[in-house]
């Protein structure tokens, strides 16, 4: 799962969005409706939920635990353990090249060498291949923002939508969000090298917030629900599209397809 390193939410779309939630927060503070206020404009005018729904995620959106998983990786330092593991992982990856080349009809043993001394450039290529595909068949990040619309809109009233506004907005709910994002992904970054970082003042708006009726619902939404949502559209297109991760160049047919290619477009005599 996996940012928008990729997929359509982009950094300046997230701008954009967080800039037009601001002014239309400032512009609901001047008159906020009370709840009788609430039930009528839900009755007349559908598209008011819709939009609060849309300034909710805006707010939530991009501190989201299963968002800019591959980004944090990269930011993280490592340890003993991820780099033996990462040396494991390109061990595997030559020894299948090899076999696939061993089993190669079309390459004379000079060409064969020559692929062999380029190995570390056909990794690459095979891991542009692979993060091309989950990109294309599996946008994790579109996945969970849908499930977090559907989640929101089910889960809650305008009344709430616009107290959850209004606390997102403010530095308390991004606390609440930070600590969140990062007890979820306490054990990934320690395990690859670092640290957590919240302060007890976050802890304390997180403990808060979640003791509150609208905050349980919350994190049932933000969290299950929108999570749940998100698997369930991967399951379904990995049960359509076997293929859909990209892992199948791994296979020596389609390694040696690469192979030939690479040989065809760069091999000089």
């Amino acid at each position: 799962m996996m940012i928008y390193k990729k997929n359509n939410w982009t950094k300046l779309g997230l701008i954009l969005s967080l800039m037009f939630s601001v002014f239309s927060l400032a512009a609901m503070s001047q008159d906020k409706p009370n709840k009788q206020a609430d039930s009528e404009a839900e009755t007349t005018d559908p598209s008011t939920k819709p939009l609060l729904v849309e300034q909710v995620i805006v707010l939530t959106f991009p501190r989201h635990p299963s968002v800019g998983i591959d980004y944090l990786l990269s930011t993280l330092p490592g340890t003993k353990e991820t780099e033996a593991a990462k040396a494991e992982d390109r061990k595997n990856r030559i020894e299948g090249f090899d076999a696939a080349l061993k089993a190669n009809k079309k390459l004379n043993t000079a060409q064969k060498a020559f692929v062999q001394a380029n190995y570390d450039k056909l990794i690459k290529m095979t891991d542009k291949i692979t993060t091309d595909s989950k990109t294309k068949n599996l946008p994790t990040w579109d996945w969970i923002r849908e499930g977090l619309e559907k989640s929101y809109s089910a889960a809650f009233t305008l009344t709430e939508l616009r107290e959850l506004s209004n606390f997102f907005y403010a530095w308390e709910g991004q606390q609440v969000l930070q600590y969140l994002q990062q007890i979820r992904r306490a054990e990934l970054i320690i395990s690859n090298g670092g640290k957590l970082k919240y302060t007890e003042a976050e802890k304390s708006q997180y403990d808060k917030f979640v003791a509150t009726p609208i905050g349980k619902r919350f994190m049932t939404a933000y969290l299950d629900e929108a999570i749940a949502y998100e698997q369930s559209k991967e399951n379904d297109v990995k049960s359509k599209t076997p293929n859909a991760d990209g892992m199948a160049i791994y296979e020596p047919a389609n390694l040696n397809k690469l192979f030939n290619k690479f040989v065809a477009e760069n091999y000089k005599k």
